[in-house]
Parts: structure tokens; sequence; C-alpha cells
């Protein structure tokens, strides 16, 4: 099946260092070749990684955010082509569509502590430094606050796009971005063990 060595020890090596704990399964075909669980469950320490630990997925929640945009497409109550003031009445005028959003070429970035972006971490520290929670919506509401960083469609940076595509699908669902995720896709899916909170 193979000699996983060296990604055993990349594994253990990469969880001394820039990571608490990380796990890895490979498959050949339908058949599992492999399983590794390596560091801990917090940056603190504390206990070993599990079979059954839960990780926070950050970044890889844009996937199903993408996946529920496409299910709302399919059923005709959005199209990539609508602009995003259609659902989001403070994106007046900024002349974002959905599709601008899914391809994060919209113009909206992250708060990077870099010259180029300092309006956009200035609009979203000052909201963070006085929400200690927060809607969906506020949140879109208050990135329609921040400068682009290009005219939509012109050019790609990774950002808060899919922000604002959480609070689309509020708007057209009638849901909340989480009760929208589970009843639509992890519920069906049987993905029982992922949740948005």
């Amino acid at each position: 099946m193979g000699n996983f060595g060296k990604l055993t020890a990349y594994l253990e090596e990469i969880s001394q260092g820039p990571v608490a704990g990380c796990a890895c399964l490979v498959y050949q075909g339908e058949q599992e070749v492999y399983r590794r669980y390596a560091g801990r469950k917090t940056t603190e320490g504390g206990e070993a990684l599990e079979n059954n630990t839960l990780y926070r997925l950050y970044s890889l929640t844009k996937l199903a955010t993408a996946a529920a945009v496409l299910q709302l497409k399919e059923q005709k109550k959005l199209r990539l082509e609508d602009s995003v003031e259609t659902f989001l009445p403070e994106w007046k005028g900024k002349g974002i569509s959905i599709r601008h959003l899914l391809t994060m070429q919209s113009g909206l970035s992250y708060p990077y502590d870099t010259e180029k972006a300092a309006g956009v971490c200035k609009v979203i520290n000052e909201f963070r430094n006085t929400h200690s929670r927060y809607a969906t919506r506020e949140y879109a509401a208050m990135l329609a606050q921040t400068p682009l960083m290009f005219r939509p469609g012109t050019d790609f940076v990774y950002g808060t796009s899919y922000d604002v595509l959480a609070a689309v699908i509020e708007e057209v669902s009638g849901q909340t971005f989480g009760e929208y995720l589970q009843a639509h896709l992890f519920a069906p899916l049987h993905m029982d063990n992922t949740m948005f909170k």
C-alpha cells in the first residue's frame, strides 16, 4: 500500500510547531490505507487528537456557502448576474454581483495590515471593537462601508466576499445562514458533526 514514513514524520513535525495538531486520512480507491493523528486539540496543549475530535473549519465554510448559493440559483431564487443590492439595499451603488462575490472579484478584502487595505482595517476593527457578537446581516451591512480594493470584476482578492454571500442566503431563504446550511446541506448529507454557529 505504500510507505507513509515521510508523511508521518511531517505530521509530527508540523504539530510541534506552526499548528496545534492535525489529522490525515488517505484512501486508495475505497480502501483506507493510512490514518494518523498528531499533536494536541489546542495550542495550549491538553488532550491528544482523536478520531472524534471536532475542528473549526474557518475558510472551508466557503465550500458550503458556494453550494448554498448554487442551490438557490438552481431554484431560480437568484441569478449569478444579480446585483447584491437587489437583496441587500445597503450595497446600493457598489456594482457587485453574486458572481463577483463567488469568484472573489468583488474588491472586498480581509482586514490585513497592509497599506492598501488600511481603510478596510479601520472599518472592520472599529466594528469588532464595539460588537462582541453580531448577526450575519449586521456584519454584511458593516462591510458595505469598507472601501473596495478595485472595481468589481477587474481583479481578484481573497477577502470577505463570502461573508456577504451568507447574508444574501439569509435574505433569499428567510433562514439564518446556519439554519439554511443545516437543513439543505449538512442534514441531507448526514454531516452530523458539522454545524455553523
